[in-house]
């Protein structure tokens, strides 16, 4: 079973960091979004502003350092991108001062763009209390596909034998990963119910046979596993 082998060289991916990082704060897509854009709208606010925001840059510096980071996040996940919230704090810690040097109008922008993403950073921090709470495992495995994060919940889960039945079927039922699926059906095929779960096999045959490279040998398996939970019911060899 390959994706519950030991996570490799992989594992120092921006797919793995960025899953190894949503354990913590999710939903950490959200989070890089709020980030990149404070970033952003408080550049463009200190070009049309002509204000110097300090750490802040302009419109076409945080571009530029956008651009990197992007590029970066490839490698460490969102390590390169979270941390472009801070320029625009500083700029709004600043423009809170009394007796601030910002000019009144500029002032007004920033408190005005810092409202809105603390209203916005608010609403994040619902979704993470709520989702820390509430997420299950099935959860992790079927967002995060075969990330190291995922490949633990699932060796957990394979190390319950039968008892993990109906969340094997509940990953087959939400997963869009063949691999992910692959995992799936083996432990359906050896522990299901043809009659309940033949649907699900044909779901993954449906989805291997989309993918853009399509894989014949993932569709076959799918198949096999089918006719192996078939044969198992009706006592074939």
């Amino acid at each position: 079973m390959a994706a519950l082998a030991p996570a490799g060289p992989a594992a120092a991916c921006g797919t793995c960091a960025f899953a190894l990082t949503d354990m913590v704060l999710p939903p950490i897509g959200l989070w890089t979004i709020l980030a990149v854009s404070a970033f952003l709208t408080f550049a463009v606010a200190a070009t049309v502003h002509r204000a110097d925001l300090g750490l802040q840059p302009r419109i076409a510096g945080a571009l530029v350092i956008l651009l990197g980071a992007t590029f970066v996040s490839v490698f460490v996940g969102p390590f390169s991108l979270l941390p472009l919230a801070l320029p625009p704090c500083f700029a709004l810690l600043r423009a809170m001062r009394r007796d601030t040097d910002l000019p009144a109008h500029a002032r007004r922008t920033m408190l005005i763009l810092g409202g809105i993403h603390a209203m916005a950073a608010a609403v994040a921090a619902a979704l993470l209390v709520t989702t820390l709470a509430t997420r299950s495992d099935v959860d992790v495995i079927v967002k995060w596909g075969t990330s190291p994060v995922s490949r633990s919940r699932m060796r957990d889960l394979a190390a319950e034998g039968a008892a993990g039945l109906d969340r094997w079927r509940e990953i087959m039922d939400r997963s869009n990963d063949v691999s992910v699926l692959g995992e799936a059906a083996e432990f359906v095929a050896g522990f299901g119910d043809a009659d309940l779960d033949a649907r699900r096999f044909e779901r993954a045959v449906e989805i291997a046979r989309s993918k853009p490279r399509r894989s014949e040998r993932s569709e076959q398996a799918f198949r096999e596993q089918l006719a192996r939970l078939r044969a198992r019911r009706t006592g074939a060899p």
